[in-house]
């Protein structure tokens, strides 16, 4: 399983922390999708799901 906390300190995750409509707007931040349900494979993807507010 990935680590996830050191994911999101990739480059390639940037975009969570430096994208205006997220970076601090964001409450909630989780795993979707074959991770979340315990069904990942090796090569599986990696989803995620934000709650963020408006304004």
């Amino acid at each position: 399983m990935p680590d996830f906390q050191r994911l999101l300190h990739t480059e390639e995750y940037g975009f969570i922390k430096n994208n205006p409509r997220l970076g601090k707007r964001i409450l909630l931040l989780g795993i979707g999708g074959s991770y979340a349900y315990g069904t990942a494979q090796e090569g599986s993807d990696i989803d995620l799901r934000a709650v963020a507010k408006s304004r």
